[in-house]
């Protein structure tokens, strides 16, 4: 059973530096009852690679929607 009350959805294209800068803002304000949702609409696998390699978090989910 999924307990989540709140969901922070960012939406992000081409701006892996700005989405780092959220994070850090956002991340240590986040309790187990919030999820961070990523949409991603970049083409490339930089803010996906960036994601996985320094946020090592349960509460982000990552969706890539970027055409190839």
């Amino acid at each position: 059973m999924d307990n989540k009350i709140l969901s922070i959805a960012i939406p992000t294209r081409n701006q892996p530096q700005e989405l780092k800068n959220t994070l850090e803002s956002i991340i240590p304000q986040i309790s187990p009852e919030i999820e961070i949702v990523i949409g991603d609409d970049s083409a490339d696998s930089e803010t996906e690679t960036l994601i996985k390699k320094e946020f090592k978090i349960d509460a982000i989910r990552y969706f890539n929607n970027g055409a190839a």
